[in-house]
């Protein structure tokens, strides 16, 4: 799973479910209410709606959702604000914030054209074969575009399977 997947999942949960685990919240008609923590507020000017998905400050301007509530609440970094919301709502971190396994066989791969890749650039610049100088010289290929894109020679043989 995604960040991205991380960030609709906690958009499941009404947002007021985030913000008082910080501030008291009290019910005022449809949305709730709290002074807001981000100036010097004495009366109740902080407006969380459920519905909407958000928290907006009538004085000082501060708005938004649940994530943008903890990163300037708690002064964290986004990433470290969705590990504080998954402590909060129960979920699981594991599945957004671990590395995902590579398949061994795609791995193996992977290897395996690296070494390629390896032997066929070597291949073109210490030998320079003459059917490669002719071919970047019809192309009007320059040294830094030969490099940039990693251009090598193979030819014909087992020369890949003798060096694997």
């Amino acid at each position: 799973m995604s960040i991205d997947d991380l960030k609709l999942r906690i958009k499941d949960y009404p947002i007021s479910g985030i913000i008082s685990n910080y501030i008291p919240l009290n019910q005022k008609g449809a949305n709730l209410q709290a002074v807001c923590p981000f100036h010097q507020d004495t009366k109740p000017s902080l407006v969380v709606n459920d519905d909407k998905g958000i928290y907006k400050c009538f004085a000082c301007g501060a708005g938004g959702d649940g994530i943008k509530f903890v990163v300037d609440f708690k002064k964290l970094e986004f990433i470290d604000a969705l590990k504080e919301i998954c402590d909060v709502l129960g979920l699981a971190q594991e599945d957004y914030f671990t590395q995902k396994k590579v398949n061994p066989k795609q791995e193996l791969a992977l290897k395996i054209l690296k070494s390629a890749n390896r032997i066929y650039t070597k291949i073109a610049t210490e030998n320079a074969p003459a059917v490669f100088t002719n071919f970047i010289k019809n192309r009007h290929l320059s040294d830094d575009t030969i490099h940039k894109f990693q251009i090598g020679f193979a030819p014909s043989g087992n020369v890949l399977l003798n060096y694997l």
